[in-house]
C-alpha cells in the first residue's frame, strides 16, 4: 500500500515470529516499528524487542545502509489511565532508547504530529525528517 508518506508494508506478522510490527520505505529510508497498547509504563523489555527486530532487519538486508534505516516504538502505555494521570516515560527506557538508536512515540504524541501536519504546520518533509532521524523520546 503506498500513502502520502511512503510505501507501506505490513509484515503479517505471526505470533512467536521475529518480525516488525510495521515497515515503511520512504525513497531510501525504511522505517521499521513496534505498535503496543499496554496497561504499564514503556518498559526495557519493549525498547529491547524493537532492537532485536531492528538488528535482524539489519542482518537480512546488509544491501541497504544502516544510517537509512530507523526504529520506531509507538506506544499507546498505561492505556487504562486517563492522559492526564499518566506517568512519564522513564528516564532508563529513554536512556536505552538512545543507546539503540530507536525513537519511542507516544500515541498521544503522534496524533499531535498528525495534527499538525493536516493543519499544515509542519511538512510531510518535516514529519519525515524527524521520524527517522530523532532518538530518544518523541516530542511533537
Amino acid at each position: 500500500m503506498v500513502n502520502n508518506f511512503g510505501r507501506l508494508s505490513p509484515t503479517g506478522r505471526r505470533f512467536g515470529s521475529k518480525k516488525e510490527d510495521f515497515r515503511v520505505e520512504i525513497g531510501e529510508k525504511v522505517l521499521l516499528g513496534e505498535i503496543k497498547g499496554v496497561g504499564h509504563n514503556v518498559r526495557s523489555e519493549n525498547v529491547s524487542q524493537l532492537d532485536v527486530h531492528y538488528q535482524g532487519f539489519v542482518e537480512d538486508n546488509l544491501d541497504i545502509d544502516i544510517n537509512n534505516i530507523s526504529a520506531l516504538l509507538i506506544m499507546n502505555h498505561q492505556c487504562r489511565k486517563p492522559l492526564n494521570e499518566r506517568k512519564e516515560v522513564h528516564e532508563n527506557q529513554i536512556k536505552l532508547a538512545k543507546r539503540n538508536g530507536s525513537l519511542i512515540i507516544e500515541t498521544i504524541e503522534l496524533l499531535k504530529l498528525y495534527d499538525n501536519y493536516r493543519k499544515e504546520d509542519i511538512t510531510r518533509e518535516e514529519c519525515i525528517r524527524r521520524l527517522t532521524s530523532e532518538i530518544g523520546l518523541f516530542k511533537a
